[in-house]
């Protein structure tokens, strides 16, 4: 059986519908449902489950593995602060950030305002 590799894409913010993914829907945020869909899935696989205090919550996240062996990756770089860290990893001066451990796969940047 061939299996697939999920992501869950989720925008902090929504100009239409503001804070959406942290709504409740019968008592549990409105993002569950889908993620909780996706971890029961017989085909996907190297999906880790997180626990985020802050949110109170799960949500998934994509391991290395998984990550490194991608044909090709975007990552989108938005905000004064994570293009500061990105300069950082640049200069060779990040390698606490964990992103850094994909450095060596063919990474698309995108930097936005």
């Amino acid at each position: 059986m061939k299996k697939i590799v999920a992501l869950l894409p989720m925008k902090g913010t929504s100009e239409r519908e503001p804070n959406k993914n942290l709504k409740l829907f019968n008592g549990k945020l409105l993002y569950h449902y889908v993620m909780n869909e996706l971890l029961k899935s017989k085909y996907i696989e190297f999906v880790v489950k997180n626990y985020v205090p802050q949110l109170d919550s799960y949500r998934i996240t994509l391991t290395y593995p998984t990550l490194l062996n991608c044909k090709e990756s975007i990552v989108l770089i938005k905000g004064e602060e994570k293009e500061r860290i990105f300069n950082e990893i640049l200069k060779g001066e990040g390698e606490n950030y964990p992103i850094t451990k994909l450095l060596s796969s063919n990474i698309n940047w995108i930097i936005g305002n």
